[in-house]
């Protein structure tokens, strides 16, 4: 599962309780991995990234997604991704077989959602 984020966007950060109950179960089972692409960042991404997992608790397995030369993010034109959050769940094969944007504050919801759509991408 690919979930690209910022440390500005709200829906975001909101999302990520549920997400770290998502990585929690899965963590003993390795054809599952998850993957936090910062992307979107305004200002000095790295430093906004290290302050957020400073001050945030979740175990999760970060990476930062970089502009190209002409000021497009890399997430933008491979994934052709407009808003955040947005996560992909990919299976085996490489193939995305789900994208989610957005969050709607139900975590539980969320959750069951999650679980569903990676049970059926294995």
């Amino acid at each position: 599962m690919l979930d690209f984020w910022a440390t500005w966007c709200g829906p975001c950060i909101a999302s990520f309780p549920v997400m770290q109950q998502a990585v929690n179960s899965h963590k003993a089972n390795n054809n599952i991995q998850f993957l936090f692409v910062n992307t979107f960042e305004n200002g000095d991404q790295q430093k906004l990234l290290q302050d957020f997992i400073h001050e945030n608790p979740y175990i999760f397995q970060y990476v930062t997604d970089k502009p190209d030369a002409s000021g497009k993010w890399q997430a933008e034109k491979l994934f052709g991704i407009s808003s955040i959050p947005t996560k992909f769940i990919i299976d085996k094969t490489g193939t995305v077989r789900y994208k989610i944007t957005g969050f709607n504050g139900d975590e539980d919801k969320t959750l069951e959602e999650l679980e569903i759509m990676i049970e059926m991408s294995n």
